[in-house]
This record gives C-alpha cells, structure tokens and sequence, in this order.
C-alpha cells in the first residue's frame, strides 16, 4: 500500500488537500489515481441520490397535500416550495442529471408513496404528475 493510499485510509481531509496539490503541480505519477477516480465517482452517485431524496420528499409532501386536504397548513405549503426551490439547486449545479429525472421520478415516487401511506390511502401506483408538474402544480388554497 502505497502511502497516498495510508493517507487516504488514515485521513480524507488531509489526503483530499494533497491529492489537489498533486493534481496542480502536474505530480500525476504520485498522485493516488484509483482512489481520485473512485472519489469522482462517488461524487456523481451523491449528486443524484441528493436529487432523489429531494423529489422523494416533494411527492410526499404533494400526496399529503392533495390526499389530505384538511392539512393543509402553512408548514406544508412551506415544505413544498422548500423541497422544489432545492430540487432547482441541484439541477442547476448538475444539469446532465435532467436526463434522468423519469428514472428518479419513479424511484422517488416508490418511496414518497410508502411513507405518505402511512397517512393517508388508497394511493395511486403510478406517480400521478410528471417532473414538470410536480414542480409548477399550484399548491394555494392555505
């Protein structure tokens, strides 16, 4: 085991400032290259699970909304427009995440349906709004 890779193992933190020094100086044969690539990697896969989690929570929070409508209360309407307003955020930062907004839509969808269950049924099977719905559907009425 080479030592970048003891750092890596030891200490993220100290192992991420000298792989970027590395990096800079153009050092490319000291630099620990599987775990850089793997840390890339696992850059991308926490992207989209934020994304997911997000559109897991606007769901429920729309089921609750349109299944429940006696709780409709301020705190709901605010959890809502949180959830879109951050869905917004990580789309701007990772774009090319667009691409599999159906693939996230219908996994987050799973989720949000299991958890709003809890209170309210029946729900549908299918997620009921599409991407562009879910993000524009007019939640007035508090």
């Amino acid at each position: 085991m080479s030592k970048t890779s003891e750092i890596y193992d030891q200490d993220l933190v100290l192992w991420t400032e000298e792989q970027g020094k590395l990096l800079r100086e153009g050092k490319l044969d000291e630099a620990d290259i599987e775990n850089l690539a793997e840390e890339i990697e696992s850059m991308g896969r926490t992207e989209r699970a934020r994304l997911c989690s997000h559109a897991q929570r606007l769901l429920e929070h729309l089921l609750k909304w349109f299944y429940l409508p006696e709780r409709r209360f301020p705190s709901a309407y605010a959890a809502i427009v949180e959830e879109r307003t951050m869905i917004e955020v990580v789309l701007g930062c990772s774009p090319s995440l667009g691409d599999r907004l159906p693939q996230i839509m219908s996994l987050a969808y799973s989720d949000a349906r299991r958890l709003a269950a809890i209170e309210v049924s029946p729900l549908p099977d299918e997620c009921p709004w599409t991407f562009e719905e879910a993000m524009t559907l007019s939640i007035e009425g508090i």
